[in-house]
């Protein structure tokens, strides 16, 4: 007499086990390809808000001085300045942001009260940006930049 087939016995049977198996290779294929086709949205220095930038925090960017001179600076903070009611409603971003950088190569920067800096990342793209020094960090020099 034939055993009964129980939902265990069909779901762990060979044939599902096989079924599955063969399944496997075309979702992990297909997996990449979904994710690239997936639509995000862009995210610029003009639209950036804190959130966005705090992703960010702990990898490099690409900073080239004025006069030329290749930086790598690393982001190590990010906070929100709030504006309040008053906040021209035109503004890309609901807030302030605040970019916090440091580094190595924050010393190489001259002695000034602000820098203009090419400031790039590869999720963000280039932008011209108004730093200036942001104190010190365990002996590190920091370079803050406000986005409005």
């Amino acid at each position: 007499m034939a055993k009964p087939m129980d939902r265990r016995a069909v779901v762990l049977g060979p044939t599902a086990l096989a079924a599955s198996a063969a399944l496997l290779p075309s979702v992990t294929r297909a997996a990449p390809a979904a994710l690239a086709a997936a639509p995000t949205a862009a995210m610029t220095w003009a639209t950036i808000g804190a959130e966005g930038l705090g992703q960010l925090v702990g990898q490099r960017f690409r900073v080239r001085t004025a006069d030329g001179t290749a930086l790598a600076l690393r982001l190590v903070a990010v906070e929100a300045v709030r504006s309040g009611p008053d906040r021209p409603a035109a503004l890309p971003r609901a807030e302030g942001v605040i970019a916090v950088f440091g580094g190595p190569d924050a010393a190489l920067l001259p002695e000034a009260r602000q820098w203009q800096l090419s400031v790039s990342h590869p999720r963000l793209g280039p932008a011209s940006l108004l730093a200036g020094p942001g104190g010190a960090d365990t002996g590190s020099r920091l370079v803050e930049v406000v986005l409005n």
